[in-house]
């Protein structure tokens, strides 16, 4: 995978303020909307697959980061969040989030398959 290719799975922040209608200092505060840093010196990055169709950020997403990240690198939650998992019936994180299942459940999974 190309970094051009691996972009494309992130915003800037501006860019995803534009998509969610938020301003982009209300993006970095939204408890819901994670970033990811390291890619680019400097600047974070959000990746895309945390907003719906309405550009609406991923209820529970945030918890869910802050959680995991005394044990996971940010790229790795993004990883972990596409990842369908046994334990939690198949599904990946951000859609078990998206159907408004337990953050804490998710958690676990991280660990656990």
């Amino acid at each position: 995978m190309t970094f051009n290719e691996f972009r494309g799975h992130f915003l800037t922040r501006y860019e995803a303020a534009e998509l969610s209608d938020f301003a982009p200092r209300a993006l970095v505060q939204h408890p819901d909307v994670v970033s990811v840093t390291g890619f680019i010196p400097g600047e974070e990055l959000y990746p895309a697959l945390q907003f719906d169709r309405e550009g609406r950020p991923t209820p529970g997403l945030g918890a869910l980061a802050e959680q995991l990240s005394p044990q996971l690198a940010d790229v790795e939650i993004a990883s972990f969040c596409t990842r369908p998992l046994r334990s939690l019936g198949g599904k990946s994180p951000i859609d078990w989030l998206r159907a408004g299942r337990p953050v804490e459940i998710a958690a676990r999974a991280a660990f656990a398959d």
